[in-house]
């Protein structure tokens, strides 16, 4: 009775719905999951299952995914653990390294060698990549800001 109530005015195919311009169709056959329900016309994806991958993941769920995520991203770039990272902000007392703000600190390193240099703020750390770590760059640029304050 379910499925017939469902079915009214869904086509029985991909193809039929296509031709209707309808996004949906229902054959009643069940999905590799189980589900007997409609079917996306473009692809065959079962509705069900679509609409039970996009509920939201509890917050303690993302929590721990982000988690991972920045351990792994950490450690990418030079093996550096957050622990390593926390002993790192605290040497520098919670100061970037080179304007000694206090702003959240991101851990900077040579891209070259991999070797982590210090703890700098968002500023710095964004400075440093756009002069791509050369030196004497900045020293153009320093001396471009002094001849024309």
């Amino acid at each position: 009775m379910v499925k017939e109530r469902r079915r009214e005015g869904y086509p029985g195919s991909a193809r039929d719905a296509v031709a209707l311009g309808l996004p949906h169709y229902f054959n009643g056959v069940p999905c590799p999951r189980g589900h007997v329900g409609l079917r996306k016309a473009y692809n065959n994806a079962c509705a069900d299952c679509r609409h039970r991958s996009k509920r939201k993941t509890p917050e303690r769920e993302l929590e721990k995914k982000r988690e991972a995520n920045r351990r792994e991203r950490l450690s990418r770039r030079g093996g550096c653990t957050p622990e390593m990272k926390a002993a790192l902000i605290a040497s520098q007392d919670g100061k970037c390294a080179t304007c000694a703000t206090t702003a959240e600190l991101f851990v900077d390193h040579c891209h070259v060698s991999g070797k982590i240099r210090a703890a700098l703020c968002r500023s710095c750390n964004l400075a440093l990549g756009m002069v791509k770590d050369r030196p004497e760059l900045l020293r153009t640029l320093a001396e471009y800001l002094e001849a024309h304050r």
